[in-house]
């Protein structure tokens, strides 16, 4: 195989698989001798007759007659009908012949022909081929009767091998529609579950990811962090709305630079952030949440000439054996809350994780200097 044979590679039409077909049909060397004398004797004085049947034939089938009316040169496909007549059956066990009949299935293919007509087509051309077998080669007698054989094997493998590529090409189409099909449906859903400004999953999906985190390992431990920009309208009131917006895609870039692989970071609001933490115990949470509120305090954010300073105020949660996602969520947004009376830029552990912690402490104090290494 080579470079002018691009199908055989394709299809793996090697040396051995096409013996394996022409075995399989029944071809072999002495119908070399029958395909002579079918271009002798038959395509070579009435090949022209054949083909103006052939097409009387086709436009009598309301099927063929469409497909013919979208505008094809008949004159063309005439001439194309004739070539493929003047090679039917030479030097059938070339490569070159297994290359163009190859070809013709990629052809009618893309030109959309049933694939029942397509087979209905080659029984007609095999019909009149055969009506024309000169009237010395007596009907019934031995030398007819290998004719017959012989132009039912050839036309067998014309079939076969342009059907693989027919149905190949079809197939091919059909995988790149699917693809293509998935494709735009995962960026459907990612455009259905991403917020637009952030890039962030929004409201909705970040709630169904953690309902399906408490539900999928419950052994596991399962945290929460919610974070809320701390007087976040004041940069909206005093810069405008779309330094905010900015700001608010820089937030989010350092946040996604503070969390681990795995954490999941979702715009649960206008400035309130829910973080997921997979498989994470409440010390790793507050460390993660703890890095977050310094990667915004420790640089401001220089935007159009001005310097703008941001600090968050977080609550963290780790979910106990009864606790949903609502309760869990609520859990840590009580903490956010008391961050927040507390004097914002903190973060706070929800109640029920404290264990015996008095008072109003948060990561940055020493009384925690047990539940964070």
């Amino acid at each position: 195989m080579t470079k002018k044979t691009p199908l055989l590679r394709q299809f793996g039409f090697d040396a051995r698989r096409r013996r394996a077909l022409l075995e399989l049909i029944g071809l072999d060397a002495s119908d070399h001798a029958r395909a002579a004398y079918i271009q002798k004797h038959v395509i070579g004085p009435h090949g022209n007759e054949i083909i103006e049947e052939f097409y009387r034939c086709l436009w009598k089938n309301p099927q063929a007659k469409k497909i013919l009316e979208q505008g094809f040169d008949l004159t063309h496909l005439r001439a194309s009908q004739r070539a493929h007549l003047q090679t039917l059956g030479v030097g059938f066990d070339r490569a070159a012949y297994f290359e163009g009949r190859l070809r013709v299935g990629v052809v009618h293919a893309r030109v959309a022909v049933p694939a029942s007509l397509y087979q209905a087509t080659y029984s007609l051309l095999q019909r009149l081929i055969l009506a024309r077998v000169p009237e010395r080669t007596a009907k019934g007698s031995k030398s007819y009767r290998a004719l017959v054989a012989y132009l039912t094997k050839i036309s067998a493998l014309d079939m076969s091998l342009a059907i693989e590529t027919y149905h190949g090409v079809h197939l091919g189409a059909l995988q790149k529609s699917i693809s293509a099909l998935r494709g735009e449906t995962l960026a459907l859903h990612r455009r259905v579950d991403t917020d637009s400004s952030t890039g962030l999953v929004n409201h909705g999906r970040i709630l169904k990811l953690l309902e399906q985190e408490l539900t999928k390992t419950p052994e596991r431990p399962v945290s929460v962090i919610i974070a809320d920009v701390d007087r976040f309208k004041s940069i909206n009131d005093t810069h405008g709305h779309v330094v905010g917006d900015k700001v608010l895609q820089g937030i989010t870039g350092r946040l996604r630079s503070a969390a681990r692989r795995g954490d999941v970071i979702g715009r649960y609001g206008g400035d309130e952030f829910l973080i997921v933490l997979k498989n994470t115990e409440t010390k790793t949470a507050l460390r993660v949440a703890e890095r977050m509120r310094a990667r915004l305090k420790d640089q401001p954010f220089d935007f159009a000439g001005h310097s703008i300073h941001v600090t968050l105020s977080a609550g963290v949660s780790t979910a106990r054996a009864d606790d949903n996602s609502e309760s869990l969520i609520e859990s840590a947004d009580a903490a956010l809350y008391r961050a927040k009376r507390a004097g914002r830029d903190r973060v706070l552990l929800a109640m029920a994780m404290l264990d015996g912690v008095q008072g109003e402490q948060h990561t940055t104090d020493p009384s925690l200097s047990r539940l964070l290494p």
